[in-house]
């Protein structure tokens, strides 16, 4: 005690030293070593980011001409066109107001600025030199690297440690419904999609917790880049932004009273449906399935229908166990969160659409797996047992989840390139690059006219979002669902040469309904009938004299003398999705969809006996049953089978064939259809499957069972 109180007062050289607490070893050194460990980290997953975007490229390295068609690299599909036409029209002939091509014959109104996506890689292209084709292929793919700057602040304001930030950001950019949508070759707003959903709510709750503007006005930056860079979905948009504002304001922002607050919310919520209401109402119906009085489809663009939950896990992980384990944690990070979390509500909810507004949102979910996926080294190391593995704890419990994940998707991933609609592409591009002339008018699927007006000019009828109404797109595939081929060629005809003609007879009629009966009437008459069809039509007084008075008036304005040449490309992609088979067969007393939409193609059919069969189906040619993956047997009411130029019908009972099936059978090569019997009588079938001949379809190229260009005479 004495002692103590010398060394205390003592002063002078000859003073002892303080006594000092001993320092903890290896502190600053462990400090040092996680530093550098999480960087490693980060630096591994953002590598495995890089990589399995540009996997591609092992396919595409191994047979390059598969991949080249006039000296461009092919892109991954449909919809990187419609950008990468943009981006060309940008360096060749400016931005135009009105573009002809698309939606012939009305043509398509573009906004009033082009899109950010084209002009950022015109820009690109620009400073650099590079070819325009490869500034498409790579930009989606460094672009959807930033997820991982802007996931780090996100994850950050979770409170984080470097390990939960490097899992989250693993499976945030490597999870399929992410790295299919923006790995190399697909030109897609899609690569920046997901971080401008998840930086616009953080850049609000950062202002609202911190009250730093310097937050406010990055989140307002990034909602103008969102608005300009989404462009085909600005609804959505206009809708994330406002929602996340008035959440994080509500919630967090503590200098306004609750009096000002309400009403703050209901004047944004007025500007914002003054200026986009029917934007916001589509989107509303969209996610609440809500179809419109006519034309209410049952089918509809495969991206907005909804998701199964084997679809689902499929798409996302791949595997079930990883699914349920993200999803449950992630259930467990709101439940510890809570209200720190509710900023975020908004890019959580849409990760939820897949299963009400189809797996064009299935983007959005992939981080919130990956945040499940993550939480869990949270909840592991709550339990004692598991405080023994020390620092070796996340790294054991990231190999558990990363390796199997790998092992399972890699093969996926390789063997979806492989099978990928690339092929297609140029497959159907090369055998129609000669056969269909520049600037001819082409009939083509859904997507495909992004092709046709980038390699060829053409005019396309129906592409992408640009039907303004339902009817529109009932009129474009309505001829290719008759049971009248000449019917069929006459609509489409009038259609290509009269633009509003529909609409100029619907008035004549007093309705749609019977404008159609009028031109199903007439355009089914023969050449020597049409003036008596008109004739009696006039007496009856189904027309209004006042748009045509005459019969040669009316011929002239029905029968319009074609201006370009027309083709028809079918193709598998044309049946299988039939899309046109939903929108063109329709009761014209309610326009509702009638007729089982089925087209299912069998490959490989082994024959045995009387017996057909593959790993999908087995028939019966004797009684006419078949057994389709172990379902219910089913009796098909006729076969067609084709062999060389021969066609013979097999009828297996006489009574009615409505509500029937028909088998379709190539059998030079093993090659098979299932149809319903509705289906088998419109002109698309009756000219791809049963090459049916007739003076008003001229078939130019047949490639079985993959493509054909057909000629209106």
């Amino acid at each position: 005690m004495g002692m103590a109180k010398y060394q205390k007062k003592t002063k002078g050289p000859d003073a002892p030293e303080p006594l000092k607490p001993k320092p903890k070893q290896g502190r600053h050194h462990f400090r040092i070593s996680e530093k550098w460990l999480g960087l490693a980290l980060l630096l591994a997953a953002l590598s495995a980011g890089l990589y399995y975007r540009l996997y591609p490229l092992k396919f595409r390295s191994e047979k390059p001409e598969l991949f080249t068609f006039k000296g461009e690299k092919i892109m991954g599909e449909f919809d990187s066109y419609y950008y990468l036409r943009l981006m060309r029209s940008l360096g060749e002939k400016g931005y135009y107001k009105t573009d002809s091509l698309r939606y012939f014959p009305q043509g398509v109104q573009r906004q009033k600025f082009p899109p950010l996506l084209p002009l950022l890689g015109y820009a690109i292209q620009k400073v650099t030199g590079w070819p325009r084709y490869q500034v498409a292929l790579y930009l989606p793919v460094i672009l959807s690297l930033l997820l991982f700057p802007a996931f780090f602040y996100v994850f950050k304001s979770f409170h984080w440690d470097i390990w939960q930030m490097a899992l989250g950001l693993f499976f945030t950019s490597l999870s399929l419904t992410y790295l299919v949508r923006s790995s190399l070759g697909i030109f897609d707003t899609d690569s920046l999609n997901v971080v401008f959903v998840y930086l616009i709510p953080y850049g609000f709750y950062r202002w609202s917790k911190d009250r730093k503007r310097k937050f406010l006005l990055f989140s307002l930056a990034m909602a103008f880049l969102f608005i300009w860079w989404w462009n085909t979905a600005r609804s959505v948009v206009i809708l994330i932004i406002l929602a996340s504002f008035l959440i994080s304001y509500n919630l967090f922002y503590s200098f306004h009273t609750l009096k000002r607050k309400i009403i703050v919310s209901i004047i944004l919520l007025l500007a914002v449906a003054v200026v986009s209401f029917k934007e916001l109402l589509y989107f509303v119906q969209l996610v609440l399935g809500i179809k419109e009085k006519y034309f209410s489809l049952s089918g509809q663009i495969a991206e907005m229908d909804p998701l199964n939950y084997k679809e689902f896990y499929s798409l996302s992980t791949g595997l079930q166990g990883l699914l349920w384990m993200g999803v449950v944690g992630f259930l467990l990070f709101l439940f510890r969160k809570k209200l720190l979390v509710a900023c975020y509500s908004v890019p959580f909810v849409f990760g939820l659409l897949p299963f009400w507004a189809g797996s064009r949102f299935l983007i959005f979910s992939a981080p919130m797996l990956a945040i499940g996926l993550a939480h869990w080294l949270e909840e592991v190391r709550r339990f004692r047992w598991t405080q023994k593995l020390g620092h070796a704890l996340p790294a054991v419990y990231s190999a558990v989840l990363i390796v199997p994940y790998l092992k399972y998707n890699v093969p996926r991933l390789d063997k979806d390139i492989r099978n990928s609609q690339i092929l297609f592409f140029i497959n159907t591009l090369k055998a129609v690059d000669s056969h269909i002339p520049d600037s001819a008018l082409v009939y083509a699927s859904w997507d495909f006219g992004y092709l046709l007006q980038y390699y060829k000019n053409a005019f396309t009828y129906v592409d992408g979002e640009i039907a303004q109404k339902e009817e529109e797109l009932f009129y474009v595939y309505h001829p290719l669902a008759s049971y009248d081929i000449r019917y069929a060629r006459n609509f489409i005809c009038f259609y290509s040469f009269r633009p509003g003609g529909i609409d100029k007879i619907k008035e004549s009629t007093g309705s749609l309904k019977n404008a159609f009966n009028f031109l199903h009437k007439v355009f089914t008459c023969p050449d020597d009938s049409v003036e008596g069809c008109l004739q009696d039509a006039l007496n009856r007084h189904m027309l209004n004299e006042k748009s045509f008075s005459s019969v040669k008036e009316w011929r002239e304005f029905l029968f319009p003398q074609p201006r370009k040449p027309i083709y028809l490309l079918l193709s598998q992609w044309n049946l299988v999705s039939v899309f046109w088979f939903n929108y063109g067969h329709v009761d014209w007393e309610t326009f509702k969809p009638k007729g089982l939409p089925l087209y299912l193609q069998l490959y490989n059919l082994q024959r045995a006996g009387n017996i057909l069969i593959n790993p999908q189906i087995r028939i019966d040619l004797g009684t006419g049953f078949c057994l389709f993956m172990g379902n219910a047997p089913k009796q098909i009411a006729k076969i067609v089978r084709i062999k060389g130029d021969a066609l013979q019908e097999i009828k297996y009972f006489s009574r009615s064939l409505e509500n029937s099936f028909v088998f379709y059978w190539k059998e030079d090569l093993n090659y098979g259809v299932i149809m319903s019997y509705e289906m088998s009588r419109t002109l698309v079938p009756r000219l791809f499957l049963y090459r049916e001949k007739n003076p008003y379809f001229q078939p130019v190229l047949l490639q079985d069972p993959f493509v054909q260009v057909w000629r209106l005479e």
